[in-house]
């Protein structure tokens, strides 16, 4: 028996060696564990952080997003009341460019009537009154027709390009000139 009791002494002794080495490892295995945990624990809060920031910023986009989508459902009401009112006017103008060409066509052939007729109903000894006084009409219609110009400073109406324009030019109609008392320049012959 004492060949056991030396082998269970020697067990012991190998367990108590075993014991000793696997706490000594749990020990090292603990310690490195610890560190690991502040490790990832510092890790975490970093994480924590960024998260945090990126759930702000997230909120502020967010934020935005509906700010503008506000805006561009009153900007699509505001084109849609333009439009509106766009097709509006332009069925006025239709209406009034319409009416405007048939009064036109309306209002040309009496003038050119008007003219023949009295041209025609006229004797011929009353003819040179007439037609003298109709073609003053027209003279002085022709002469209200284009402009000319005069200045500030002189008695003269003026053509365009004159070199009594330099210092002022005031456009006009030569009837509406001579009205004035204005007279032609006697350089450039407006």
């Amino acid at each position: 028996m004492n060949n056991t009791t030396q082998n269970h002494k020697s067990g012991r002794k190998f367990d108590a060696q075993i014991v000793i080495i696997f706490t000594i490892a749990m020990l090292l295995l603990i310690l490195a564990l610890g560190i690991d945990v502040h490790t990832k624990s510092s890790m975490i809060d970093k994480y924590e952080s960024k998260y945090h920031k990126m759930d702000l910023k997230y909120d502020s986009l967010k934020n935005d997003y509906n700010i503008l989508k506000c805006e561009k459902e009153s900007a699509e009401e505001d084109l849609n009341q333009y439009k509106e009112d766009y097709a509006s006017l332009r069925t006025k103008y239709d209406n009034v460019k319409y009416k405007y060409d048939k009064l036109k066509k309306k209002t040309k052939p009496k003038t050119v009537t008007s003219k023949s007729s009295s041209n025609s109903n006229n004797s011929p000894a009353g003819s040179n009154s007439s037609s003298s006084s109709s073609s003053n009409d027209d003279d002085s219609s022709s002469s209200a027709s284009y402009t000319v110009y005069i200045t500030d400073y002189g008695q003269k109406y003026h053509a365009a390009g004159c070199r009594y324009l330099k210092k002022s030019s005031i456009s006009i109609s030569k009837s509406e000139a001579e009205q004035r008392g204005y007279t032609a320049c006697s350089h450039c012959h407006p």
